[in-house]
């Protein structure tokens, strides 16, 4: 096993209780460690900040707060990082939650975007561009139609 991967965004509802990144990133090399995987790499998948807000207050708020997530995300041991996803989500398409778990769409779901729908950048787009042409590790997820 070369790679292993753990999903967790904060704004999302939790389904368990989470423990914050670098204990979860801790446990999960002891079991690989454990397991007699020392080498493998851990990966973050799906990862971000929800923007989805109810005022403009709240939403510079959420984009500050997605900005700042994204800066922490440099400091973790984890060999990638996947931010999820480069767009906002269409309000037309069925969320995960929906295919997956038949449950009714969360509006946090459709805002977790480095950009807009209409591909407008938020504030933490440029934030991601400069850390890319720096060479750091997130990159992000496409949206898949």
């Amino acid at each position: 096993m070369d790679a292993v991967s753990i999903h967790y965004a904060p704004s999302w509802p939790a389904r368990r209780r989470w423990f914050d990144w670098p204990v979860e990133l801790e446990n999960l090399r002891a079991v690989l460690d454990g397991h007699g995987y020392p080498n493998c790499q851990i990966w973050i998948t799906e990862t971000g900040i929800s923007t989805v807000a109810a005022s403009l207050a709240e939403k510079a708020a959420k984009e500050k707060e997605q900005q700042d997530y994204l800066l922490s995300l440099q400091t973790l041991p984890a060999a990638r990082i996947y931010w999820a996803p480069l767009y906002d989500q269409q309000l037309a398409h069925p969320t995960d939650d929906a295919l997956n778990l038949g449950v009714d769409p969360n509006p946090t779901a459709y805002h977790f975007g480095l950009k807009t729908v209409d591909g407008k950048p938020k504030p933490v787009f440029n934030t991601w561009r400069e850390l890319n042409r720096a060479k750091h590790k997130v990159k992000w997820k496409l949206p898949t139609d």
